[in-house]
């Protein structure tokens, strides 16, 4: 098979890889639409003043995200979503065209990220997918799985064996 090259300046569609990204950016549009940032108030302990409440996190946005977010400046759910949006359908722009072109390029490289070195959830860390290095030929690495199946909640690593709870 002959390795595919992959340049985060050019949109999914003139990858060979293309099905990987689209996938990927699939499930972290599933994710972030089921994981979101919700904040409430909460009586304070202790109490400094009459009516002393607190901010309490009610639930949280995923980790990659929470991670995408602190890393790169500027980063919005809203263009997040939009940009995952774009690379399902194939229609995300090369990083020289104008107005998506930043954004998309920049959540090709989470994806891109996503697969060569994994990524945490709130189940744990995902190992990276040996499939897809091989695909851009680089070398397998060790505790990296080679497909992901999805069967009503349940997900299946090939390689393993091991079934466990879908990430979403």
């Amino acid at each position: 098979m002959q390795a595919s090259r992959v340049s985060l300046n050019q949109p999914v569609e003139t990858y060979d890889v293309t099905q990987y990204f689209k996938e990927h950016a699939a499930y972290l549009r599933s994710d972030l639409a089921s994981n979101h940032l919700e904040v409430s108030l909460a009586p304070a302990d202790p109490q400094r003043f009459v009516g002393h409440m607190i901010r309490v996190v009610d639930e949280e946005n995923p980790p990659w995200y929470r991670s995408f977010y602190h890393r790169e400046p500027g980063v919005r759910r809203d263009r997040t979503e939009s940009s995952l949006e774009r690379i399902i359908a194939e229609e995300d722009a090369a990083a020289d065209e104008f107005p998506f072109a930043t954004y998309d390029k920049r959540v090709r490289g989470l994806i891109y990220d996503h697969l060569t070195k994994g990524y945490e959830t709130k189940q744990g860390r995902v190992p990276p997918r040996n499939d897809f290095l091989e695909a851009i030929g680089r070398q397998p690495v060790r505790g990296g799985y080679m497909s992901t199946v999805y069967h009503g909640g349940l997900t299946e690593r090939e390689s393993t064996g091991v079934v466990e709870e879908a990430p979403f």
